[in-house]
């Protein structure tokens, strides 16, 4: 007889943006059905999400992921083999989400969303699995690589390392947009998964910094004032489409074939 595995879910949600923890369990529940959410969920947003566990957790994103995870591997899982999904708060399945699981975890100890549109090579949380067993073994966290001079905002680099460090390769889970409004954000990453980006702060992204400076690198190291202003025109611009995605993952159930559209 076969034994279904327990599945847990690790998100964080901030009260700056509201919505994604109305609109992320709502996907959850439909396309990965049977998982138990854990959320850690600014007191703010008050207690409507429908989490099965949430709490207003201490410390950065990265602190508070761990802890959720803590939690599932020392007290709420049952084997080594259930499984642990990490997913930031404006991350969410658009279709079933267990074949993706069970096809790439065939091939891979873990597996993430690897953002190399960013130019990364390490896993990002804005969507991670894997199994209770190896996270423990593996000594998994989301906090930064101690190098100094690798600094990324959400963490994956110390990940990558332990991975290494074990000789593990990790299955990467690529962008799959047809359509991009923004190289960044509002990725559809194995035409499974949505991540919105910037989705609790000034949409302003590296790859909008990097655009911009070499754009217009003689302003930005004369006037710093103007650097500023572009910058502020560019959040301006993505905060616009922002709505605009934000509007459509609310009203049209299938939004994400927008992005899978030659425009």
């Amino acid at each position: 007889m076969n034994v279904r595995r327990n599945t847990f879910v690790c998100t964080v949600h901030l009260a700056s943006e509201p919505l994604w923890s109305k609109i992320q369990p709502t996907f959850l529940r439909t396309h990965l059905p049977h998982a138990t959410l854990l959320a850690s969920v600014d007191k703010e947003i008050g207690e409507t999400p429908d989490f099965d566990h949430q709490e207003a957790l201490k410390g950065t994103h990265r602190d508070k992921l761990d802890e959720l995870a803590r939690r599932v591997v020392d007290r709420m899982a049952t084997a080594e083999d259930d499984l642990i999904v990490f997913l930031d708060g404006d991350a969410f399945p658009v279709r079933p989400l267990m074949p993706l699981i069970t096809n790439v975890l065939q091939g891979a100890f873990l597996a993430a969303i690897c953002r190399e549109e960013n130019e990364e090579d390490y896993p990002h949380p804005s969507f991670c699995v894997t199994t209770v067993g190896f996270w423990k073994q593996l000594g998994g966290t989301w906090q930064e690589s101690p190098d100094p001079t690798e600094i990324n905002e959400l963490g994956g680099g110390q990940l990558r390392d332990l991975l290494k460090q074990r000789g593990v390769e990790w299955r990467r889970l690529r962008r799959s947009n047809a359509f991009n409004p923004h190289p960044l954000m509002f990725g559809l990453y194995e035409g499974v998964i949505y991540h919105h980006g910037a989705g609790f702060r000034r949409p302003v992204t590296a790859v909008d910094r990097k655009a911009l400076r070499e754009r217009v690198p003689e302003a930005i190291s004369a006037f710093p004032e103007t650097y500023d202003r572009l910058c502020d025109l560019i959040g301006d611009r993505n905060a616009t489409m922002s709505a605009v995605f934000k509007d459509l993952v609310q009203t049209v159930p299938e939004f994400y074939t927008i992005l899978e559209r030659q425009c």
